[in-house]
């Protein structure tokens, strides 16, 4: 079989599911169909160039981030549960 050959932003998406949102290389191997060697392969590659989560000044900057992000994903998650409720009532029609 041949190696499928990955774009670099491909492989940076996927080092980024492991430095920033805290997959395990196993688990983003997983999610972007790549073996988890490759995964930490990019990462020891990658890894250092990605940046880091946000520093707070204190906690209540860092809570007042959480808020409006979890305000943010709750309205995109809603328009997504809509639309996948618009178009499978489409494709039954």
């Amino acid at each position: 079989m041949a190696n499928p050959r990955y774009s670099e932003q491909f492989k940076r998406e996927a080092v980024r599911l492991v430095t920033e949102e805290g997959y395990s290389a196993k688990k983003a191997g997983e999610a972007v169909g790549v073996c988890h060697t490759t995964i930490r392969a990019w990462v020891d590659r990658w890894g250092d160039e990605s940046p880091r989560r946000t520093k707070f000044a204190s906690e209540r900057d860092e809570l007042e981030h959480l808020r409006s992000e979890n305000r943010r994903l709750r309205l995109e998650r809603d328009i997504l549960k809509k639309a996948t409720a618009f178009f499978a009532k489409e494709q039954t029609s």
